[in-house]
C-alpha cells in the first residue's frame, strides 16, 4: 500500500508540515496569542503539525498489515491520507485567527469543518471494502460482508444527513451549537451499530449467518487490531495520567505582578500596572474552550464565550463565582475550587493593585 500510495503520502505529509514550515520562517511576524508563552506559540507551531504527521503514518503503517488494505477503493484511501493534511492547514488557521484577535469565529469555523467532514465520510462510507482498518469496525460488519455493505450504505446517508443539519448551528449560540454537534455525533454512531445488530439478528433469523459471528482473522489482522488496541489505550491512560494527576496551577503574587504558574500550559505573568478593570461575578460560564484543558479537573486554556470572544481562562469548574481581568485589551478569567478560593483571589488582588 505505502509503495502505491507513496506520492500521495509524500505530498500529503509536506501539506501537513507546510503551516510549521511557514511558521518558523515567519515567526517574529506571528503576534504573540494573549497570555500564552513561547513553548505554547511552538507548540501550535511545529509541534502539532509533527504530531500529526506521526499520527498520519502510524495509520498508514496499521492499514498496510491489514491483508484487506491493499484492495481498499483507491478514492477511500486518498480521502484518508488527506483528511489530515486539511486538519492541520486548518488548525494553523485557527491559531493564525486567534493570533490578530478573530477567536470568536473559530468555533463556528470548526463546526463548518465537521458538517463539511460528515459530508464527505458519508459520501464514500459506501465505498468501504471490508477492513480492520476503515470504515465502521464492529463485529457483525466484519464477520459478514453483507453486513459491511448494508451498514455502510445506511450510515453513508445518515452522516451526510448529519453534515447537512449541522450547517445551521453555526448561527446558533456556541453553547447551543456545540450541544447539537454532539447530539449528532451519537446519533450518528449509535444508529449504525443498532442498525448493523438488528441487520444480524435478521441474517440470524433467515439462516443466513451463524448465531455466533465469527471474525475471520489472519495474523496480520490480529496484530493491526492489537496494535490499534494497544496504541489507543496507552494514549488514553497517558492522557488520563497526565490530566488528573500533574495538570493544575497555583498563583504566586510578587511585589509588581502575580504569575499563574501552570502544569501544562504556559505559565502566565500579569504585571499589577496593566490590569485596567478588575471585577468579582457570582458566575461567569466558560463558553468553548479552543486550546488548553477543558472540564475535568481544571480549566486552563484559551476559551470563547459570546461576551468577551477569545479570553484566557485558569480555573475549576466547581466554582460558578469567577473574578475578571482586563488586561491591556485582553480579558483574563480566574476561579478557585470553590468561591470561598475565588474571593480570597480576588480580595488579595484589590490589595495588590492598590484598590483596597
Amino acid at each position: 500500500m505505502i509503495k502505491k500510495y507513496k506520492w500521495g503520502l509524500l505530498i500529503s505529509s509536506l501539506v501537513i508540515l507546510l503551516p510549521a514550515l511557514l511558521g518558523l520562517i515567519f515567526w517574529n511576524k506571528l503576534p504573540q496569542p494573549a497570555f500564552m508563552g513561547v513553548g505554547s506559540k511552538l507548540f501550535l507551531v511545529a509541534g502539532m503539525p509533527l504530531i500529526l504527521l506521526g499520527f498520519q503514518w502510524l495509520c498508514v503503517l496499521l492499514s498496510a498489515k491489514d491483508i484487506k488494505g491493499a484492495d481498499q477503493s483507491k478514492k477511500v484511501v486518498n480521502m484518508v491520507l488527506w483528511i489530515i493534511p486539511v486538519l492541520s492547514l486548518f488548525i494553523a488557521g485557527v491559531f493564525f485567527a486567534a493570533s490578530v484577535g478573530k477567536a470568536p469565529q473559530i468555533a463556528q469555523y470548526s463546526l463548518l469543518l465537521f458538517a463539511v467532514f460528515f459530508v464527505v465520510l458519508g459520501n464514500y462510507l459506501p465505498k468501504c471494502k471490508q477492513s480492520f482498518t476503515t470504515g465502521i469496525k464492529i463485529k457483525w460488519t466484519l464477520a459478514n460482508e453483507e453486513n459491511w455493505y448494508a451498514t455502510h450504505r445506511m450510515a453513508g446517508k445518515l452522516w451526510m444527513l448529519g453534515g447537512v443539519l449541522l450547517v445551521p448551528c453555526v448561527f446558533l449560540p456556541i453553547e447551543i451549537a456545540f450541544a447539537v454537534f454532539f447530539v449528532l455525533m451519537l446519533i450518528m454512531i449509535l444508529v449504525p451499530t443498532i442498525y448493523s445488530w438488528r441487520y444480524y439478528k435478521k441474517q440470524v433469523a433467515e439462516g443466513r449467518a451463524p448465531e455466533k459471528p465469527e471474525i475471520p482473522m489472519t495474523k496480520n489482522m490480529k496484530s493491526v487490531r492489537n496494535g490499534m488496541l494497544t496504541i489507543v489505550g496507552l494514549v488514553l491512560v497517558g492522557l488520563m495520567l497526565f490530566v488528573f494527576v500533574f495538570a493544575g496551577f497555583e498563583l504566586r503574587y510578587d511585589a509588581t505582578s502575580f504569575t499563574v504558574d501552570a502544569t501544562g500550559f504556559s505559565d502566565t505573568t500579569v504585571n499589577y500596572q496593566d490590569i485596567t478593570a478588575i471585577e468579582y461575578r457570582q458566575s461567569c460560564k466558560a463558553g468553548v474552550r479552543t486550546y488548553g484543558f477543558g472540564d475535568v479537573p481544571v480549566q486552563m486554556g484559551v476559551f470563547t464565550n459570546d461576551e468577551f470572544g477569545s479570553y484566557t481562562r485558569f480555573g475549576y469548574p466547581g466554582s460558578d463565582a469567577a473574578v475578571v481581568l482586563h488586561v491591556d485589551g485582553e480579558v483574563l478569567v480566574l476561579t478557585g475550587k470553590n468561591t470561598e478560593q475565588t474571593r480570597k483571589i480576588y480580595d488579595e488582588l484589590l490589595i495588590r493593585i492598590g484598590e483596597k
